[in-house]
Formats: C-alpha cells, sequence, structure tokens
C-alpha cells in the first residue's frame, strides 16, 4: 500500500512537523550526553592510568619493585582492560538512536513532501518574478523576513527546476548555493563534509554543469578560473570547457521574458478594475440589514463582484478553525489539477445558523438545506489554486440543484504577503482581508457560465492563510432570483 502524506499541503497541518523535530532534537540531545558521559569515563580511566604511568617511566625497575604498585598494575592489565575492552564496542545512548529510528519510520516525511515543498517555493519565485538569490536569504518583495536556506536546500531547489526543465531557474539556484556556501563553510563545514558527505568541488560541478545546459561555457570557465587549481577535478573541468568554447563558438544570450498577465495580477495586490466604484452601507436587502447595514463595497457590476466587510467574527473564525486535523484533506494527486499545496474540510452548519443567515444578508439569496454547509481551506508552502470557474463536482451535479450561482468566500486571516484572489479576465487582484467576504455571481441572466470569472489565488509568501467558502446552487434560487432581461437587473 502507498502511504500518502500531506505535510506541506496546509500551514495547520505544518505545525506537528515542528512538534516532531522537537522530539528529534530531544533524543539526539539524548544520545549526545549519553555519548558525553561515556567519553567521561573513558577519560576518567585514562586519567588514572596515566599518572601511574608517568611515575613508572622514570624508573620502571623501581617502581614494581614496590609490590603495591606490581600488584596494582597486573591487576589492571588482568581485569581493568579488559572489561574496557567489552565497554568500549557498547553503543552509547543506543536507546535514543532506536527511538530516531522508530520516528522516522511513522513520522515519514516522503519524497513527495520535499516535491510539494519545493514546488511551493518555485511557484513564490515564478508568480512574483523573485531572484533565487534573494529567497535564500530571506528577502520578499522589498522586505527582509527571519529564515534563510542553507546550501543544501538551495541544492534541492535548482535539481527540482531541472527535473522540471527550468534550466535559468536552475543556475539561479545554484548561484544561491554558492553564496550560501561561504556562510556554511564556516558555521558547518564539518557537517557537510562528514554527514552530507559534500565539498566545494562538488558545487562548482553542479554549477557549472547548469551553466552548460544553457549554453554559457564562457560563463562556466570564468566560474572556475582561480579554483581549478585546488582540486584536480575542477582542473580537468576547466580543460574540457576551454576546448568546448573552440569548438562551439560564441555563448548563448538569455534573454529574460515578459511578465504574464498571472504575474503582474499577483505582483500589484491593489489592482482595481476601474475608478468610479462605490462603498455604502447595504440597508435594503433584507429587512435585518435596515437595523444592520453591512459595509459594502463594489468591485464591479457586471460582472458582479463585491466585498463586505466585518461580516465574520471572532468568535466565528475561531470556532471553524478549531476543527480536527484529521478532518482536512488535500485534492487528489494529479497532473494539472487546479490546486496545489492546500487543504480543506467540511464544517457543518445549521440551515438557521447566524451564518446562513448572514449569507442571506449578503447575497439576497436562500440557503437551501442543500447549501448549509461550508469548506474551510487552509494554505501551505506557496499555496495556491490556478485559474477555474467554480463548477460543481460530478457528485454535486447529480444531485439536480444545477450549477453554482454565488460564491462566497470568507477570508479568516490576515497574510504578512501573497496568496491574493486574482480574477485574471477582469485585471482584478483581491488581497486577503480578516473578516470580510468576497461575493461574485458565477452564472449570468441566462444562467450560464460567466468566462469573465475565472479566478485564481496567488501563491501564499508569508502567512497563513484561511478561507471559508460556500456555494449557493441555481436551482434553490428559482423563486429567489427569476431570470431578468439584463445582467444587472439580475443582480439587484
Amino acid at each position: 500500500m502507498e502511504l500518502i502524506t500531506d505535510h506541506a499541503l496546509s500551514v495547520v497541518y505544518m505545525k506537528n512537523l515542528v512538534d516532531m523535530e522537537d522530539n528529534f532534537i530531544g533524543e539526539l540531545t539524548n544520545y549526545t550526553i549519553a555519548l558525553k558521559e561515556k567519553i567521561n569515563t573513558i577519560e576518567s580511566f585514562l586519567k588514572e592510568v596515566r599518572i601511574k604511568r608517568e611515575i613508572s617511566k622514570k624508573n620502571p625497575e623501581e617502581f614494581v619493585s614496590n609490590p603495591l604498585n606490581g600488584y596494582s598494575l597486573i591487576r589492571r592489565l588482568y581485569e581493568d582492560w579488559s572489561y574496557f575492552e567489552l565497554y568500549l564496542p557498547i553503543v552509547a545512548g543506543a536507546s535514543h538512536l532506536e527511538n530516531i529510528k522508530n520516528n522516522l519510520n511513522t513520522n515519514t516525511v516522503l519524497d513527495m513532501d520535499m516535491e510539494d515543498a519545493a514546488m511551493g517555493i518555485s511557484s513564490i519565485e515564478v508568480y512574483y518574478d523573485l531572484e533565487a538569490t534573494d529567497i535564500a536569504r530571506g528577502f520578499f518583495r522589498g522586505k527582509q523576513y527571519n529564515g534563510t536556506l542553507n546550501t543544501m536546500e538551495c541544492l534541492v531547489m535548482a535539481n527540482y527546476a531541472t527535473i522540471n526543465g527550468r534550466e535559468q531557474s536552475s543556475i539561479n539556484w545554484h548561484e544561491a548555493a554558492f553564496q550560501r556556501y561561504e556562510q556554511d563553510e564556516m558555521e558547518h563545514g564539518q557537517e557537510l563534509r562528514q554527514v552530507f558527505d559534500f565539498s566545494l568541488p562538488q558545487l562548482f560541478k553542479k554549477y557549472t554543469d547548469s551553466l552548460m545546459v544553457k549554453g554559457f561555457r564562457r560563463a562556466s570557465i570564468d566560474l572556475l578560473r582561480g579554483v581549478s587549481d585546488s582540486d584536480v577535478r575542477l582542473w580537468q573541468l576547466q580543460r574540457l570547457l576551454e576546448k568546448q568554447i573552440k569548438a562551439f563558438g560564441v555563448d548563448a544570450t538569455y534573454i529574460k521574458p515578459p511578465l504574464q498577465n498571472f504575474q503582474r495580477n499577483c505582483m500589484d495586490q491593489s489592482k482595481t478594475p476601474n475608478s468610479k466604484l462605490k462603498c455604502f452601507y447595504e440597508q435594503k436587502r433584507t429587512a435585518f440589514l435596515a437595523i444592520a447595514p453591512l459595509k459594502t463595497e463594489i468591485l464591479s457590476l457586471d460582472p458582479y463582484i463585491a466585498i463586505f466587510h466585518d461580516v465574520i467574527y471572532e468568535n466565528e473564525i475561531r470556532r471553524v478553525k478549531n476543527i480536527t486535523l484529521s478532518s482536512f484533506k488535500g485534492p487528489l494527486r494529479y497532473s494539472n489539477r487546479d490546486e496545489y499545496n492546500v487543504q480543506f474540510a467540511k464544517v457543518y452548519e445549521d440551515q438557521q445558523s447566524m451564518l446562513n443567515k448572514r449569507i442571506e444578508d449578503l447575497t439576497g439569496d436562500v440557503v437551501a438545506k442543500e447549501d448549509k454547509d461550508f469548506d474551510v481551506y487552509n494554505y501551505g508552502i506557496g499555496g495556491i489554486s490556478y485559474s477555474h470557474l467554480d463548477v460543481p463536482s460530478e457528485e454535486d451535479a447529480e444531485a439536480g440543484l444545477g450549477n453554482y450561482l454565488t460564491s462566497i468566500m470568507f477570508f479568516l486571516s490576515d497574510l504578512e504577503d501573497g496568496g491574493a484572489l486574482t480574477f485574471d479576465n477582469e485585471g482584478l487582484t483581491v488581497p486577503p482581508k480578516k473578516g470580510c467576504a468576497l461575493v461574485w455571481r458565477n452564472l449570468d441572466n441566462f444562467m450560464t457560465f460567466d468566462p469573465r470569472l475565472f479566478h485564481s489565488s496567488c501563491p501564499v509568501i508569508m502567512g497563513s492563510k484561511w478561507t471559508l467558502v460556500k456555494w449557493l446552487h441555481e436551482v434553490p434560487q428559482i423563486f429567489a432570483r427569476p431570470c431578468r432581461n439584463t445582467y444587472l437587473e439580475f443582480n439587484a
């Protein structure tokens, strides 16, 4: 049976990894204590026998002529050294080593988790047009954050880029690894060499290989110049590159491609479709709003997109987030899916709950018993959803409730950076704001999908993104929202 893990898919799931590593740290700490105790025992014995040896060295014959010294020497050689011969092979802290092994087997981080994590970092790099060297030092979009990547982590990203055919990104990540190596060598050089069997010549070899793939032979030689004399492998590599330059001539030229629309939408988190939008207090949609109006911001009238401010409260947010970890699940793992590094869970609500009544205030629609529940989402490393329309699943479609007429998305958290929702065809970007609800109509007045409502979620850079989503089907609204001749009348 294939073991499936989802560690990188959501922040709420990754919290367990902190406890997992804390357990490993505790076991390794106890193991080092056991090693030190064994070393102390050995050193104590050595100290004792060295003192006696210093005395005996001056005049061995005189030393052993003393019967006490002679007896003591014979006894040590007969007993003490034999006991130490048995003691030395005993593995110090064996129980802690076994615990580490068992924890690695039961609390498994698999290849797919590493791929999910690398994919998330890659999404951040691509969508926000960031330099790998900046990401490695924790510098995102003009702001320095706590946290950096080390040499080995940069090389994993370089390998991920190579596997996915992104050669220029691979070069950039090798450059980041090269920059990080100097500090890592000073602080963890022995660890890199003895534990990870990694050395500077290996890094140069990997870096020059990535440059050669893009045809940057002269840049490869420039990189090796001045260091090739330190290692025969680098010297041989430089000679090979020099021959290739003579054979192939001029290096390739890299031209950075222009930004795509999805990048521009994500990079500018303050875009609005026009300058004639309005903010007001909605008081007429339901009777309740006459005494408790909603702070409303119209982002687009056609298609209808609006933000309602301060419409979900702190106690409701806490209740929604306080669901069991086992309730969360990720999207099915297949190529070209809509969502990556995100998990969701069902939140069951009574049809007459305050939250469902507020949905009716927000939309003017009826919350039918089939639409009473919500989905809560939490995003992981670079969590993203690609451009899509809100279309019912096959199972949902079989219920005979029609398509999704209205989408409602509550933002349950603020983010330091990233994670905006973009309406791709409208050039509209909506950054998450805790307590707000984003509402849009998926269908036009002819009850067909409106292609202008294709939307996507930009990768999360910093923070834990939580959203609460509900979709209202078209069939239960047949009397609450009858068809109209124009789109604006339909959404009135």
